[in-house]
């Protein structure tokens, strides 16, 4: 008669058989209320804290979101550390013109220029070497004729308007006015030159802002939440917000291309 013995160790076995059941023990699901365990109330639980932010005027702003731009509009540069330089020329070579220039020149330096690390300079006569960005003057309505980096060099990319006779005559109410209108009307204008598209466009605009999209191409990303107060927005009370960059432009221009140093 063969035993179990002769054929395996029983230490062996039962060591196993100890294993097996330990095993089962270990790994086998604990009920946490079967066992009347407190489970951690996940609502209580505080937010994380943003990772990112801007400050501006002692306000706080979260950099999640911002802005209305063409992304791939944006103008780039060789490398990080480069300077991010844009040049600026006219079309127009006419003396009486120069006061109405340096309004320009003033309104950029103070606005898109003095908020980012954008060094915009020329602001000469267009020459044969082109510039970034090509201005002309015409008695019409200011227009840009394409976003950000595609009017490297374009003739009369950005088409201001000094006269105000055949449009925006009321321009012409007073002197403060009309400076006022030049000033910020560029602002507006350069923005569409840094591949900020029209606040309005957005497709979360709310329904009491009645204007239609212009004709320039929308953005594709949202980089701040819809802005009353944009220079980029038709539906702002103030035309052109006067001029002056909102918050949420702040951001937006800083996240495209960087801070001031």
């Amino acid at each position: 008669m063969i035993k179990v013995s002769d054929c395996f160790d029983v230490k062996i076995v039962s060591t196993l058989i100890f294993a097996f059941f330990l095993c089962i023990e270990v790994f086998k699901p604990h009920n946490a209320v079967a066992q009347n365990l407190e489970l951690p109330d996940v609502t209580r639980i505080p937010p994380l804290p943003a990772l990112k932010f801007f400050e501006f005027n002692g306000d706080r702003y979260d950099l999640v979101g911002r802005g209305y731009v063409l992304l791939a509009n944006k103008w780039t540069w060789g490398s990080l550390i480069q300077q991010r330089i844009l040049t600026v020329c006219w079309e127009v070579t006419r003396e009486d013109w120069n006061d109405q220039r340096k309004l320009v020149q003033r309104a950029i330096t103070d606005s898109w220029d003095k908020h980012s690390a954008l060094i915009i300079k020329g602001w000469s006569s267009c020459n044969e070497s082109g510039s970034d960005i090509r201005i002309g003057v015409k008695d019409l309505g200011p227009r840009t004729r394409a976003l950000g980096n595609k009017l490297k060099n374009l003739k009369n990319g950005v088409r201001l308007n000094f006269k105000f006779v055949n449009w925006g005559s009321k321009c012409k109410s007073s002197v403060e006015i009309y400076e006022k209108c030049i000033k910020s009307m560029a602002v507006h204008e350069f923005g569409h030159a840094l591949a900020l598209a029209h606040e309005h466009n957005r497709p979360d605009t709310p329904g009491e802002c009645k204007e239609e999209p212009g004709e320039l191409i929308s953005g594709d990303t949202k980089l701040t939440p819809w802005d009353n107060e944009s220079v980029m927005n038709y539906c702002n009370p103030e035309d052109n917000n006067g001029g002056k960059l909102s918050p949420g432009d702040v951001v937006t221009i800083q996240e495209l291309y960087g801070k001031p140093s």
